[in-house]
């Protein structure tokens, strides 16, 4: 199983958009793919057709006792985050919070196979969210907008990921937007990755992404 977290320290930016596309282009190509809804806005679970009146999630579940596997949607495999009052909304935050790897051993009951992917969507800026979702991952992906306001807001998440993420004994910190080995890598100021050693496996796509401001996509050699 690898963990792909999709981060952003402002809103606005179509994290959870690229999120949704990403698991449903991951999906296309084979891949059994979970995306997991941690943002209180609950609005992952649009991008795939889940009625808008659905109030399962795995907020209700994990406050109820109950398995996730009880509120996915199939397809591209859907774990929205539900919809909570406010007092139940606090209780699932300091439930979390309480418990740094929660994700990690919620998604272990799932019986994912190494090569299924889960797609973490998360709320933009610091929260008890993101910061759980990091714990878990191999891979984040922060979104961004070619504007100052986004640029400015780049070390707030690049210090995020340090504090949460960079720490774990088996991460390797690295400038490649990969994953590979049950490691921790991330992209910074990324061109055009050379993806001629990342595991075939581990390369869903035929196409090598070039992350700028115009997110042109340009076919590989």
């Amino acid at each position: 199983m690898k963990v792909i977290t999709v981060v952003s320290a402002k809103g606005g930016v179509g994290k959870t958009t690229l999120a949704a596309n990403l698991a449903s282009v991951l999906a296309a190509r084979g891949r059994r793919v979970i995306a997991l809804d941690l943002d209180p806005q609950n609005a992952l679970r649009l991008h795939f057709g889940i009625p808008l009146d659905s109030i399962d999630g795995l907020s209700r579940a994990t406050l109820a006792g109950d398995p996730w596997q009880t509120v996915m949607f199939n397809g591209v495999t859907v774990l929205p985050y539900g919809a909570v009052v406010e007092d139940d909304r606090r209780r699932f935050e300091s439930h979390i919070d309480r418990d740094p790897q929660w994700l990690v051993q919620t998604l272990d009951t799932l019986g994912l196979d190494v090569a299924d992917i889960v797609i973490v969507d998360t709320p933009p800026g610091s929260s008890v969210y993101t910061r759980t979702a990091l714990c878990a991952s191999n891979f984040a992906l922060n979104v961004v907008l070619a504007d100052a306001a986004s640029y400015a807001a780049i070390p707030q998440m690049e210090r995020m990921i340090e504090a949460y993420a960079a720490p774990r004994a088996n991460i390797v910190r690295g400038r490649r937007n990969c994953v590979a080995d049950g490691k921790f890598r991330r992209f910074k100021d990324l061109e055009q990755p050379d993806l001629h050693d990342t595991p075939h496996a581990l390369r869903p796509l035929d196409d090598v992404f070039r992350l700028d401001g115009a997110a042109r996509v340009h076919p590989s050699n």
